[in-house]
């Protein structure tokens, strides 16, 4: 078990430690199950070797798991769930009343519910992709100054001295840089979870890498897959 650095900000729900379970073991973890998600251990930890992320941000969930957090935390937030004379009631209590009402109430509704989270996923790839495309037209824009902007004659009146052009870090930088200012700006809580993925996995990249490698990779596209999944369609999956 390791404890952070002091300088890092903790608190009673971050005390600093973190789990060494081998490797071996990790597909036992909730997070890695094949049943809660489809990203396996191999893959999340390739991508977190490419882009410094954690390997656990970096899992896409099944959406039947994302309807049990979903359900969890409304029954956290929003029942009084009674406790008994046993310390063991509570727990017992809590787990009844969300299998009630997850049978009950949101398995007849189980396939509607993929069927939205799928038109979500459907979404928010072609919001990256747009992005990626864009950032891509971005990378191919010339550096140098144009001919026609020399003195043809040197009798000619001077121009004013052009802008420097942008190198390579300072373009991936402000690429990142607008996305993070669209997921601020955006009213679409979708367009903004999918900007917000964008600049945290293209900031991670250039931690790691210096730069976004040329141009955005096929690894990039697929960990941005994994974050929006996760966390974008995740926020709308509410809806029931």
């Amino acid at each position: 078990m390791n404890i952070n650095s002091p300088s890092e900000k903790h608190s009673a729900w971050n005390p600093g430690l973190e789990s060494q379970l081998p490797r071996e073991y990790l597909p036992l973890a909730t997070i890695f199950r094949a049943e809660n998600v489809t990203t396996s251990v191999a893959k999340a930890y390739e991508l977190s070797d490419f882009c410094g992320l954690p390997a656990e941000e970096l899992v896409a969930f099944r959406v039947e798991r994302l309807i049990i957090h979903e359900l969890l935390v409304h029954v956290t937030t929003g029942i009084a769930v009674p406790d008994g004379l046993d310390d063991e009631d509570l727990g017992k209590n809590f787990r009844g009343i969300a299998a009630a009402i997850l049978n009950r109430f949101i398995a007849p509704h189980r396939d509607e519910l993929a069927g939205i989270f799928e038109e979500l996923k459907n979404k928010a790839s072609a919001i990256v992709e747009r992005e990626l495309s864009q950032a891509l037209t971005q990378t191919k824009t010339a550096t140098k100054q144009p001919a026609d902007q020399r003195r043809p004659f040197p009798f000619a009146k001077s121009q004013k001295p052009s802008q420097p052009p942008e190198s390579v870090a300072e373009r991936d930088l402000r690429i990142a840089s607008e996305w993070l200012k669209k997921a601020h700006a955006s009213d679409d809580r979708l367009e903004a979870a999918c900007s917000a993925a964008l600049h945290k996995v293209a900031t991670a990249v250039i931690g790691r890498h210096g730069r976004l490698l040329g141009r955005p990779s096929s690894r990039l596209f697929k960990m941005l897959l994994h974050l929006k999944a996760s966390g974008s369609c995740h926020a709308r999956t509410n809806r029931w």
